[in-house]
């Protein structure tokens, strides 16, 4: 999930809506955006492009968990 691109309510609706009636997905696994590579940039003399964004809170992917299985999918949230 990264923040201002895929992180909404309205995105997540969206994206479920079309996974829900696939009978080939078992489950779906929403994974928070994180910095992990931003030291990696650093190291290497270079931008590192998503400077200033914050990893969603484990609420938010609670929340967007919850839409997704409003519409019957299986989720998964990794930390």
């Amino acid at each position: 999930m990264i923040p201002g691109v895929n992180d909404t309510a309205e995105e997540i609706g969206q994206i479920a809506a079309f996974l829900a009636p696939l009978k080939s997905v078992k489950w779906v696994e929403l994974l928070p955006f994180h910095t992990l590579g931003s030291e990696k940039y650093a190291s290497l003399g270079r931008d590192y492009p998503a400077h200033g964004l914050v990893p969603p809170a484990k609420q938010k992917m609670a929340e967007l968990a919850a839409i997704m299985a409003a519409q019957n999918l299986a989720v998964r949230c990794m930390d």
